[in-house]
């Protein structure tokens, strides 16, 4: 869903991923960080916001 066309659906990966990292944490969070920093360079600001304050969360 990262990848998606609608950059709703992207952002809601970045919010969600806060969310999954705090539940599972452990092995979850590198994979996770690794989205995140591929969504920083997204061509959407709310995108690029959301991803970059995922990852100052994690």
């Amino acid at each position: 869903m990262s990848k998606d066309s609608v950059a709703n659906i992207r952002s809601n990966v970045c919010k969600t991923s806060i969310l999954l990292a705090k539940e599972k944490g452990g092995n979850v969070v590198e994979p996770l960080k690794k989205v995140l920093q591929s969504l920083c360079d997204d061509q959407d600001a709310e995108v690029k916001y959301q991803a970059k304050s995922a990852l100052e969360s994690l």
